[in-house]
């Protein structure tokens, strides 16, 4: 689901990452892209930024989507 995780600044961050199983119960995980969009395309705890983690994955057609936001304050 949706998660808010807040850091401060020299904070280190270690991505849980996802995981996805299809409609049939099988593991999909492999299939997951990941984007960081927001203050750059990796994490950094030096100054204060807002990023998301987007991670998608298709089943069947189906594009199921989990965003993680990442606050260093």
């Amino acid at each position: 689901g949706n998660v808010v995780e807040y850091l401060n600044i020299d904070d280190d961050y270690d991505d849980m990452g996802a995981s996805a199983k299809d409609s049939g119960g099988y593991d999909i995980t492999p299939s997951i892209t990941k984007t960081i969009t927001g203050s750059g395309t990796s994490i950094s705890t030096i100054s204060p930024a807002t990023y998301n983690i987007i991670y998608k994955v298709n089943d069947n057609g189906k594009i199921m989507t989990s965003i993680r936001t990442i606050i260093v304050k």
